[in-house]
């Protein structure tokens, strides 16, 4: 390298820095699941059952989303750009805007879409 030349910026983190948005995609079909093993289990009526997944999901979500904000501080901050973590209570906003923010693909959100639709259809197909 000569003295002209500049190091590169350094590259933005990866794929890496999606794993978390990738886990916000799954929550609702996993939220189901849990709904499905609740109901299923002689206690907590279907109610209830809905209650705790939701509940449980919720909790999930503050999870991933500090996980995530750690992540993606220093990139958010280095592109100038930042957005309120109280996004966390929309998902897929949540989702969007991070993927605004950041530059990249919105593909979290849309498979964040996805999931939602099928735990609809699994929770209505599955329902006793």
């Amino acid at each position: 390298m000569t003295m002209g030349q500049s190091l590169p910026s350094a590259p933005f983190p990866g794929p890496a820095v999606n794993v978390f948005a990738y886990g916000f995609a799954v929550i609702p079909l996993i939220a189901t699941a849990l709904e499905q093993a609740l109901i299923r289990h002689p206690g907590p009526g279907p109610k209830d059952a809905l209650q705790i997944a939701n509940l449980a999901s919720f909790f999930v979500y503050l999870v991933l989303a500090g996980l995530d904000r750690r992540v993606i501080r220093t990139a958010l901050d280095k592109a100038g750009r930042n957005f309120t973590a109280l996004w966390v209570f929309l998902p897929p906003s949540y989702l969007w805007r991070r993927a605004t923010c950041l530059g990249l693909p919105h593909t979290a959100a849309w498979l964040w879409c996805l999931s939602f639709a099928l735990s609809i259809a699994l929770g209505a197909a599955l329902y006793p």
